[in-house]
């Protein structure tokens, strides 16, 4: 009879053999002892194990389930009543304790106990707690189930009567008693323990130091357990991406929910990086000595920065999705309690997202406080220098023209008279028509139309700064003044 196959039945069960004494055979029997509750991830060239509540990645218990099957040959030989088949038996079950037999024996079960890492974790409304799967928009609580293919799972048990009132109290205040703004922050947080990245936005937690930004999304971290993650902030900017770190870092997203980043050195984002990470489509991603894999985005991004870094892309594609959530009450002095985390109660915080999430499938994220909008678009504004100069120097008149070379050269003009970079003269027309100025082809060469140029002199540098959101320099931010210890300045 072949290693490969069990078309000698007939002469198994003349020897009593429930399986054949080769390495097929052994992997047979370890696929029918731990079919329920082992698989191997294909992508990740690992094993992982049900333990009750997720799929685990254990590489040590592929080599102590193989054991257990090769002990098992032992009982198989004690109950075989075939004198022959008995003997067959105790010889193969002292062979199959090799190395070479066990890891024969895991190789030949990886296909059929083999699952592809996409399918895990794909329920994007499903989030898996300790005693049960909570529906993010009914919160109703489900048993586990080992169908549902999850891997993550929080910290905490989902308990909807827990409130904590300290966690509340927090929120309150480090968001100066603005009830629209902890409104509108509970419902982004708890759109951000779904998978759901429909809102194709990221956030950018801004403010100096003390102001309990820190602490608000380190807390949300920890609690969401195997769905929240800290990433490298320098991958989003403008020298991070492209390479095999990047991809690993990406590779680290999946299945994630919660997605933490704290600034870097480095000012400036890497625009095409961002918007791949936040615009819904497949990503790729990589692991270390592992294949490329693709997968479906369920990660929301929170940027944790003392400064505001800097971008060149006008575009609507990324301007739109960006969020800068302002926080401007700095506490410190006899304000500042270094151990109010301890007075958090995890379940009852987890509550607070749940709840979080449930409205905001009632309300969505549509109505954002003004406090935000502001900062928002001042910060587009201190970074649109194109668009700062459009409004600068031209002026609207549809039966006007200008001609490419004398728009352009208009341009170098005024960065040089205002102390900025200009944009790269092979993408000035793309980026001229995202904001709206049209070009189109005469008998005079390409020209821009519907606008004419101002007749004041171009001489004003753009405004706001960038210097306006540095962190030497708080008093100048423009969409609000900063607070400190209840006193405004």
């Amino acid at each position: 009879m072949s290693d490969d196959n069990f078309n000698g039945v007939p002469e198994l069960a003349h020897k009593g053999l429930l399986y054949p004494c080769t390495d097929t055979g052994n992997s047979q029997r370890f696929i029918d002892q731990n079919k329920n509750d082992i698989k191997f991830i294909r992508e990740l060239k690992k094993w992982v194990r049900w333990d009750g509540t997720r799929w685990n990645l254990n590489e040590n218990e592929k080599l102590t389930r193989a054991k257990k099957t090769a002990q098992s040959i032992f009982a198989e030989a004690r109950q075989c009543k075939n004198t022959q088949g008995q003997q067959e038996l105790y010889k193969w079950a002292h062979a199959s304790q090799s190395e070479g037999r066990l890891n024969s024996m895991l190789n030949l079960s990886k296909d059929e106990l083999g699952e592809s890492l996409h399918r895990f974790d794909t329920d994007p409304y499903a989030i898996n707690c300790k005693n049960g799967l909570v529906n993010l928009k009914t919160g109703e609580l489900t048993p586990h189930n080992p169908d549902m293919l999850l891997m993550k799972r929080t910290r905490v048990k989902y308990n909807p009567s827990k409130r904590c009132h300290h966690w509340e109290k927090f929120v309150s205040e480090i968001f100066n008693h603005d009830t629209e703004m902890v409104d509108w922050i509970q419902r982004a947080l708890g759109y951000s323990i779904t998978g759901s990245v429909s809102e194709q936005v990221f956030f950018i937690l801004h403010g100096q130091g003390e102001n309990g930004k820190s602490k608000l999304i380190n807390t949300i971290c920890d609690i969401v357990g195997d769905y929240g993650t800290i990433t490298p902030f320098d991958i989003f900017q403008s020298t991070g991406g492209s390479n095999l770190r990047g991809h690993v870092a990406i590779g680290d997203l999946k299945g994630i929910r919660f997605a933490v980043a704290s600034e870097a050195g480095n000012e400036k984002w890497d625009e095409k990086v961002v918007k791949t990470a936040t615009g819904g489509d497949k990503l790729r991603g990589a692991k270390l000595y592992c294949d490329y894999f693709d997968f479906d985005p369920t990660h929301h991004l929170y940027f944790l920065t003392n400064r505001l870094p800097a971008f060149k892309d006008g575009s609507h594609g990324f301007k739109r999705r960006i969020r800068v959530v302002p926080f401007m009450v700095i506490f410190s002095g006899e304000k500042r309690d270094k151990n109010i985390a301890d007075r958090f109660d995890p379940e009852g915080v987890f509550s607070w997202l749940v709840e979080g999430a449930l409205r905001y499938h009632e309300i969505g994220l549509d109505d954002t406080p003004a406090i935000m909008q502001e900062a928002t678009e001042d910060y587009i504004m201190a970074n649109d220098t194109l668009g700062v100069f459009i409004s600068d120097c031209l002026v609207r008149d549809i039966r006007s023209q200008i001609g490419a070379s004398e728009m352009y050269d208009l341009y170098l003009q005024w960065c040089e008279t205002s102390d900025i970079s200009p944009d790269n003269k092979n993408f000035f027309p793309q980026n001229m028509e995202e904001r709206g100025v049209a070009r189109k082809r005469t008998n005079k060469g390409q020209v821009y139309t519907g606008y004419r140029i101002k007749l004041a002199e171009v001489t004003q540098p753009p405004r706001p700064s960038l210097n306006d959101f540095r962190r030497d320099n708080p008093s100048a931010m423009s969409y609000g003044k900063w607070e400190k210890n209840g006193q405004r300045f």
